[in-house]
């Protein structure tokens, strides 16, 4: 009812430069007086706003010398618009506008703050009929469906924030504005922080004349806006002053393409912890800090050595952080203890170390915004894999999916249905099968009953590769990645022991020589446990599980609902 209501309310319609409309309009008067989104464009730039007086704001737009020449213009307008549903819908366009890529995208970033107000969800499910009506008006080119699944809208700088997350841009800017060196920014897998990272580059790259004074109308984007003309007259910031650093191959090649197609980003700012090694850096700032490398376990020591002996560090002593802290002046890592996953990953101390002098802060995400089912689902899955779970304790959301499979061929049909849905559907799996396909392509590496898959067959991007949807991922082309639905297989590496009503793992059947070699149980137990905690955490509206070992399926089973194909 609300949504065809809301429906048959919106009009979208041209108006001239000054914002009147030439045709006729009904109750023309309160049009022009009440709370409206508008889009201005040529054929290459796009600016969005919104306003309760569409006249004044465009006598300023006029005299805006990068908005005076955008002489497409039109209006957005609903009986049932507020101020509050305004700001919502302009977010939600600016950033599907952002990560469709037909316009160069003139708004900054500042804005796009999430805030609750009465019946948001209710408008949230009719803001795609607003994008409907713009395809048909030719200014939108791509569907929804389309542009939530790209990695540009996943990763996108005009994403909104969460209270904590601009609590967290707050803090970074004031720390420093008050010299401070570095901040560490803790939070488990889906709180936010590669969007974090990427969002914090863009303000900071943004020049300050692009914010005009009507665009800061709520408390955040003052106090930012203020602590951002403070810091970048002090630091005299540049482009080519700040990188971001990301330590494994796929995600840094996925940053990159995310970075050319986004107004004001570069592709050259994101880069490896060894490119750290050629020049410094005003700012840095580090995603997956908890990949970044020692000298252990690692493929290429040559490599490794040779960026040791330019920077002077001893060869058996210096890291990839090390690298990073003498090529900075200043540091911003993001970082998750439970996502590391292999003996190369630097230990936790070294980052307890460094977060303990006083030139450096923590700052703490708690928010999960990557799954439906929110920070209850995160917290059950870090207790059901810690074994800390209550007899029967079951996770039950109306939201999102978590079912259990007793056959892996009903596994892999469902991720399969799900992918044609609504695309981005994988399955991955923990790492208990040799990869026999790399080398022989008419092989499969993984059989399970009468299932027989491969691993990834690439290892840049795989998620979004042609054929991943009938492969298998693993730890390294998934983690940092956002999935709509993952089916995790926990491999013949990982089981339950029923006398001692624990977690077990077998050594001998996990095939990642440097996840294992010269590491002792407990440790070793760890990363496999990190696997799979960081595995589950990718689904974005459900997670499905099969396990190999019939007595974990067994312990499963008392914690998660199984799955009825009747």
């Amino acid at each position: 009812m609300f949504k065809n209501l809301y429906e048959n309310s919106v009009q979208i319609f041209p108006v001239n430069n000054s914002g009147k409309y030439l045709g006729k309009i009904s109750s023309e008067s309160s049009i022009y007086n009440s709370p409206i989104v508008y889009l201005l464009n040529n054929k290459k730039d796009l600016y969005i706003g919104e306003t309760i007086n569409i006249l004044n704001r465009f006598v300023s737009h006029n005299n805006n010398q990068s908005k005076k020449n955008l002489s497409i213009r039109h209006i957005i307008h609903s009986d049932f618009f507020n101020k509050s549903v305004i700001l919502h819908l302009e977010a939600f366009l600016i950033s599907h506008f952002s990560a469709e890529g037909s316009f160069n995208l003139l708004n900054g970033n500042l804005g796009n703050n999430s805030h609750y107000y009465y019946q948001k969800e209710e408008y949230e499910r009719v803001f795609p009929l607003v994008w409907e009506k713009l395809q048909e008006l030719n200014i939108a080119k791509k569907n929804i469906q389309e542009i939530n699944n790209s990695d540009v809208f996943k990763y996108s700088p005009y994403k909104s924030l969460t209270i904590d997350q601009q609590d967290a841009i707050i803090q970074i800017l004031t720390d420093l504005s008050n010299n401070k060196k570095g901040i560490i920014i803790n939070g488990s897998a889906g709180t936010g922080k590669t969007v974090l990272a990427i969002y914090l580059i863009k303000l900071l790259v943004t020049p300050i004349e692009y914010y005009e004074n009507y665009e800061i109308d709520d408390s955040f984007s003052s106090e930012v806006i203020s602590l951002l003309k403070f810091n970048l007259q002090k630091f005299n910031l540049e482009k080519d002053d700040i990188a971001l650093v990301v330590s494994m191959s796929s995600l840094r090649k996925t940053l990159q393409d995310v970075f050319s197609k986004i107004t004001g980003l570069d592709r050259k700012m994101v880069i490896s912890p060894t490119d750290i090694v050629k020049r410094k850096y005003k700012l840095v700032l580090v995603d997956e800090s908890h990949r970044l490398k020692q000298r252990k376990n690692i493929p290429n020591y040559g490599s490794f050595d040779e960026s040791n002996r330019t920077l002077g560090f001893e060869i058996d002593k210096g890291t990839e952080l090390d690298w990073i802290l003498k090529q900075s002046n200043n540091q911003i890592f993001f970082y998750d203890r439970q996502q590391s996953i292999k003996p190369s990953d630097i230990e936790e101390e070294k980052f307890t170390s460094i977060a303990s002098l006083p030139e450096y802060t923590n700052i703490f995400l708690k928010t999960q915004i990557r799954s439906k089912g929110g920070n209850l689902f995160t917290d059950f899955v870090n207790q059901l894999l810690d074994n800390t779970l209550m007899n029967d304790e079951r996770f039950e959301s109306e939201q999102f999916e978590f079912l259990l499979f007793d056959d892996i061929s009903l596994l892999r049909d469902k991720i399969i249905e799900r992918d044609n849905q609504v695309g981005l559907s994988r399955l991955v799996a923990g790492y208990s099968w040799e990869w026999i396909s790399k080398k022989d392509k008419g092989l499969f590496d993984i059989v399970i009953d009468k299932t027989k898959l491969k691993w990834n067959s690439t290892y840049i991007s795989f998620i979004n590769s042609p054929n991943a949807v009938n492969e298998v991922g693993c730890i390294h082309t998934t983690q940092g990645y956002d999935l709509n639905y993952v089916g995790v297989i926990f491999g013949e590496e990982i089981g339950y022991n029923k006398q001692t009503n624990s977690i077990e793992v077998y050594k001998d059947n996990y095939k990642d020589k440097n996840g294992k070699n010269n590491t002792n149980d407990s440790t070793l137990n760890q990363y496999i446990i990190n696997i799979y905690k960081t595995l589950l955490l990718r689904g974005i509206k459900g997670v499905y599980v099969y396990c190999c070992n019939k007595d974990l399926r067994d312990f499963f089973s008392q914690h998660i609902n199984i799955y009825n194909d009747k």
